[in-house]
C-alpha cells in the first residue's frame, strides 16, 4: 500500500492516505491487508475487501449540447466502491465525411467528475465544448470512465455520444392570453434535440406544460387562472 503525499504527513496527523495495489482476484473478498509501521514499529494489520471491478452497461441520454450541462445516467454494477469516478470525452480526428473516424484516446478533450448514486448507477454532467466548430449538424464523440485504478473502462464502446449545436429560437415570441384561458404556445427555432423531460417552460409564474417537440418547434399548454391580473409575463424556456 503506497503512501500518497508523504511530505504532507506530520507527526500529529490523524490520517494516512494510501493507494491499494491491484488484487490477485476480483471475485474473492477479504484478501487485502494493510500493515502500518511507525519508526520501525509495526502496528496491528488492518484488513479490507477487494471488491469486483465496476462494469458499465448503459448511458442515457446519448446526446448533449455543446454548452454542456446535460445530466447522464450511467448504469452498471459495483459502482459504490469507486471513490473518484471521472467521465472522459474523446473527439474524433476525422476531418471530413469520407475519412473513417479515428479517436485520440491518449488525449481526452474533457474530463468531468461524476457522483455515484447507488451501486448500480451514477450521474455525470456533460462538459461544455463551446470551442467546437459545427460544420455539420452534429459531432460524434466517444466516452470512457476513469474509475480509480480500473483501466478496462477508459474507452467504452456501448454507445457513441452525439453533440448538437445549442438550441436557438426565432425572434421574440409574443402571445396574448386572457385570464381564464387555456392556450397552446408554439415556439420555432433550431436544434431542439431534447426530450419533454429535459425542458421546462414558464409564462411568468405559470407553468406551460410541454406537449410536443420537433427539431424546429416546441409547443406547450398554459392555463391562466380567471382571477389572474392582466399583465405582461416573460416566457422562460
Amino acid at each position: 500500500c503506497h503512501i500518497l503525499d508523504e511530505e504532507s504527513i506530520s507527526v500529529d496527523s490523524r490520517n494516512i492516505t494510501c493507494t491499494t495495489s491491484p488484487g490477485n482476484t476480483t471475485t474473492i473478498r477479504g484478501q487485502g491487508a494493510v500493515t502500518v509501521i511507525l519508526d520501525d514499529m509495526p502496528l496491528s494489520a488492518l484488513g479490507f475487501d477487494y471488491d469486483n471491478d465496476p462494469t458499465i452497461s448503459e448511458i442515457s441520454p446519448t446526446f448533449f449540447f455543446k454548452a454542456g450541462g446535460t445530466n447522464f445516467t450511467i448504469t452498471g454494477q459495483d459502482l459504490a466502491t469507486v471513490q473518484n469516478p471521472i467521465l472522459l470525452i474523446y473527439l474524433s480526428t476525422r476531418q471530413n465525411q469520407e475519412t473513417r473516424a479515428t479517436f485520440d484516446y491518449d488525449n481526452p478533450i474533457r474530463s468531468m467528475s461524476c457522483i455515484v448514486v447507488r451501486d448500480s448507477s451514477m450521474l455525470c454532467a456533460a462538459p461544455g465544448l463551446t470551442e467546437l466548430d459545427f460544420a455539420n449538424e452534429s459531432i460524434s464523440v466517444r466516452f470512457g470512465l476513469l474509475m480509480d485504478g480500473v483501466t478496462d473502462l477508459l474507452i467504452l464502446d456501448i454507445a457513441n455520444l452525439t453533440i448538437f449545436d445549442n438550441p436557438s429560437f426565432n425572434g421574440d415570441a409574443t402571445f396574448s392570453i386572457n385570464p381564464g384561458q387555456t392556450r397552446n404556445l408554439t415556439f420555432t427555432g433550431s436544434h431542439f434535440y431534447f426530450t419533454q423531460l429535459q425542458v421546462a417552460v414558464r409564462a411568468g409564474t405559470y407553468t406551460c406544460q410541454v406537449v410536443k417537440i420537433t427539431n424546429t418547434t416546441l409547443t406547450c399548454e398554459v392555463e391562466i387562472p380567471s382571477d389572474a391580473r392582466e399583465d405582461a409575463h416573460d416566457i422562460i424556456v
